[in-house]
């Protein structure tokens, strides 16, 4: 008898446990995931929205796009600042998501009716009241677009595809959406030749945990949009030149590396402290020959002679400054010097002992001479390269190793 009793309560709980759960999944799951989503949408929207007034405005469409015309003036090709967008839009996901980390847990209250099919009593009785929590971050899509306004017209629009992601945290559940909005940064009429077709161009960039993707950039017959790095170097140098093109496209793409002359103003052969100082004056003096608001970077590179590890050895000492004067330094491998050549490349130059001990002429604008003391295991290039890739740490690694 007992049994029986045991067997039809089991059977009573499991029938109340189902009726729970079905009652759950069916009515309250479903209204407290859309009242839930709706705040935290709000939330989202208003946080986006409200970053978007104050960091867009007044944006001018040749601040991020230069143009440039053949010798008969027709337009060929556009080119995208990629320095200035970057800024901007990392401006703007720092304030979504710093309004974002404003918003303080939002309460619900849900009427209890509305649970129960109560129709026009769904707004009264007793209410549960639910907290939720918007956690998110945000990625912007840099979006260009070319639209025939006219004969001979386009319109040409430069937009920010803003997405946030935030995640619903409620008591009885975790739920990730996302808020999406477009926002036209500026535009132009181009007269000339309409485009008739294109070609998509992706490229993307890290900062910290921000993730930038510069997505929709098209190419035309006619008229190109070509996304460049500027990088100024203080030199003429070719080795030098394509030393730090190497460097820098290991981590960017479409890189333009310009060779300028610029004075380092310390020894034709520089010693010790003369390295850095030199690298450091050839960038500052090269900042006052280049007026161009377009650089990205400047950068120069000293070769010299130093004992600061106890022994004389030849080594590279690369500077690079960004556009705002954020600087960094690097330098190359060393390699040893005998010590009956030590004063001689003081008195002159590197250059000019290497070529007279190998019987060659101008190495310092070839290979160089570590090509010959490594037998072509390294180059100059390498060296210059190894420079300039350690410098650039402190500006591929976002704010960890700023």
């Amino acid at each position: 008898m007992r049994k029986e009793k045991s067997f039809v309560f089991f059977l009573v709980l499991l029938v109340v446990f189902s009726s729970v759960t079905t009652f759950y999944t069916q009515k309250i799951e479903p209204i407290l995931y859309n009242f839930t989503k709706s705040n935290a949408y709000g939330l989202a929207m208003n946080a986006t929205e409200k970053a978007i007034f104050s960091k867009i405005h007044n944006i001018s469409y040749d601040s991020i796009i230069s143009k440039q015309y053949d010798k008969n003036g027709k337009l060929v090709a556009l080119y995208a600042n990629t320095g200035e967008i970057n800024k901007i839009s990392n401006e703007l996901i720092l304030e979504i998501e710093n309004n974002i980390l404003k918003i303080d847990v939002s309460n619900i209250n849900i009427p209890l009716a509305l649970f129960m099919d109560l129709g026009v009593f769904g707004g009264e009785g007793a209410k549960i009241n639910i907290k939720t929590i918007p956690l998110g971050d945000t990625k912007i899509e840099c979006v260009s677009q070319f639209e025939s306004v006219g004969i001979n017209q386009t319109r040409h629009r430069i937009l920010l595809d803003v997405n946030t992601y935030y995640t619903i945290i409620s008591p009885v559940y975790i739920r990730n959406e996302c808020y999406h909005t477009e926002v036209l940064l500026a535009e132009t009429i181009i007269n000339g030749d309409i485009p008739s077709s294109y070609t998509n161009l992706d490229l993307t960039k890290l900062y910290d945990n921000i993730s930038l993707s510069w997505l929709h950039f098209l190419f035309y017959d006619k008229i190109s949009l070509v996304i460049t790095m500027k990088v100024i170097i203080a030199t003429k140098n070719p080795t030098k030149i394509e030393g730090a093109r190497r460097a820098f496209t290991k981590f960017f793409e479409d890189v333009e590396v310009i060779g300028v002359p610029a004075n380092s103003d310390v020894s034709e052969e520089p010693v010790n402290e003369e390295l850095l100082q030199g690298a450091k004056n050839r960038v500052a003096n090269l900042r006052k020959i280049v007026q161009d608001t377009d650089v990205d970077y400047f950068i120069a590179i000293e070769s010299g002679i130093t004992d600061r590890l106890g022994a004389w050895e030849i080594i590279n000492m690369a500077v690079i400054e960004d556009k705002e004067g954020k600087q960094s330094v690097g330098s190359s491998a060393g390699f040893p010097v005998p010590d009956e050549y030590v004063d001689e490349i003081i008195e002159t130059d590197l250059g000019r002992v290497m070529d007279r001990i190998f019987n060659e002429d101008e190495l310092r604008s070839k290979a160089g001479g570590i090509a010959l003391l490594t037998h072509d295991v390294m180059s100059r290039y390498d060296l210059t390269e190894q420079a300039f890739v350690m410098a650039l740490t402190r500006f591929v690694n976002g704010g960890v190793w700023n």
